[in-house]
């Protein structure tokens, strides 16, 4: 599949580490997490790791152009995701502050 000029592709190498976590889908909790060094194929560690629940009997969702993927089994729901934060750093939302802790707090 060709890409259109300038479109971003989350899942290309790059030369910094990446992070492949498994997540809870409700609660956004941690299961597990694996550092990914620099310039590793995105895109075939996370389809490895797709395939590795498949196996494990669970049903995902297709890969798409996005750094993440569904899986479910029975009631419980988890995502693989790749990311560039390590799954403990804090990260900016509504209401954080970008150091940890809002000042004065």
């Amino acid at each position: 599949m060709s890409r259109r000029r300038g479109q971003y592709d989350p899942l290309q190498k790059v030369n910094q580490v990446r992070w492949l976590v498994i997540k809870d889908a409700a609660l956004s909790t941690v299961h597990s997490f694996r550092r990914l060094e620099p310039n590793t194929d995105l895109r075939a560690e996370l389809m490895a790791e797709r395939l590795k629940f498949v196996d494990g009997g669970w049903q995902a969702d297709p890969l798409t152009r996005f750094q993440f993927v569904f899986c479910r089994r029975g009631k419980e729901r988890i995502y693989i995701n790749i990311q560039a934060l390590h799954p403990d750093e804090p990260t900016v939302g509504h209401g954080t502050y970008l150091g940890g802790a809002a000042p004065g707090r």
